[in-house]
């Protein structure tokens, strides 16, 4: 019998992550923060840089305040926001989720991306389980 069988997958990795903590304290692993050299480059069409981005609260948070042309060149042609969850954050149902998102109307795009990411957190976070052991 699978794991699936007995648990939803954020649920799951809830409980595990509670075990193996090392802070003792529950964080999804989707929430976790990346290594430095896996964080996400928020850019311009210029290639300046308007955020690292480590965790998934920090690119809701970018995407939120960023010029809307660090929207644009990010979803123009490809989805670099779906890319990065999917590969380097591990969160496939959130990552397929923003693949859905197309480049129309920028602002309308924005308001998307948000609308998905910020439902996704709630979601990580209330599927957690947040024990504390001593």
């Amino acid at each position: 019998m699978d794991v699936d069988d007995y648990f939803e997958e954020d649920l799951y990795w809830g409980l595990v992550n509670s075990i193996i903590n090392d802070k003792n304290v529950c964080i999804h692993p989707y929430l976790r923060m990346v290594e430095n050299g896996n964080a996400f480059e928020l850019k311009t069409d210029h290639g300046n840089t308007v955020a690292k981005i480590h965790h998934i609260d920090e690119l809701l948070n970018a995407i939120k305040t960023a010029p809307i042309e660090s929207i644009v060149f990010h979803m123009k042609d490809r989805n670099d926001f779906s890319e990065w969850i999917k590969n380097v954050i591990g969160d496939k149902k959130l990552g397929h989720a923003l693949s859905y998102v197309k480049l129309n109307d920028p602002e309308k795009t924005r308001m998307a991306l948000i609308a998905i990411i910020d439902y996704r957190i709630r979601t990580l976070r209330g599927n957690s389980v947040n024990l504390i052991f001593d």
